[in-house]
């Protein structure tokens, strides 16, 4: 789905008419038309983080972003000390570094798989 329609579906969501939008936001109505019909392809940013602010949507939401490719700096250094963890206590239970490694792997898929449905 493009943006526009995601931007006309999620006005109409809300009950809102162009009209009221172009008053809480200072974008022209005929700019808005353009925008949710397609004649405007390039949103700029400032406009589209208005309304996806205005809509209570994140942007990602309007840009489909990949999912699997939003994850925050901090998140993945979380998650790297975690399986570090993980990895040395099934070292020390099992004493195959073999075995931790593979259950790495397979916690890695799920985690990610999560990360992407969870967006």
């Amino acid at each position: 789905m493009k943006i526009g329609e995601k931007l006309k579906i999620v006005r109409e969501e809300l009950n809102f008419t162009i009209k009221d939008i172009s008053r809480l936001t200072k974008i022209p109505i005929p700019t808005l038309y353009g925008y949710e019909n397609g004649h405007i392809k390039n949103i700029p940013n400032d406009k589209l983080v208005i309304l996806a602010n205005l809509y209570g949507k994140d942007l990602s939401y309007f840009l489909d972003f990949k999912k699997d490719n939003i994850i925050l700096n901090h998140e993945m250094k979380l998650l790297d000390s975690l399986l570090t963890i993980n990895e040395e206590i099934i070292i020390q239970l099992t004493g195959d570094e073999k075995i931790a490694n593979e259950i790495n792997y397979y916690m890695i898929k799920r985690i990610k798989k999560n990360l992407i449905n969870k967006h």
